[in-house]
């Protein structure tokens, strides 16, 4: 499930995925689409059970699309690449 945002307003929430969590059990639990809630409920629980290694990598990444570093963006999407503990197993 994606939201797109076209009001071109800064993002507000927190950096954390407490909002992406909530979000996705609510979906799990509304959404008429028996597929869709199946999805929204795995990707409710893949955040649950989020390591500290890959909470810690996003928190890495967010700030760098922030910034704009470029450079720190591919650094992080390069170690995530070759390196399985940012992988979800």
């Amino acid at each position: 499930m994606y939201i797109i945002d076209k009001t071109n307003r800064s993002y507000s929430r927190s950096n954390d995925r407490s909002y992406d969590y909530h979000e996705l059990i609510k979906e799990a639990k509304t959404n008429p689409d028996p597929h869709a809630r199946a999805l929204a409920a795995k990707g409710a629980e893949q955040i649950r059970l989020e390591s500290k290694n890959i909470r810690d990598m996003r928190q890495a990444l967010i700030k760098a699309h922030r910034k704009q570093d470029k450079e720190e963006i591919k650094d992080i999407h390069d170690i995530v690449a070759h390196k399985k503990k940012y992988n979800h197993e």
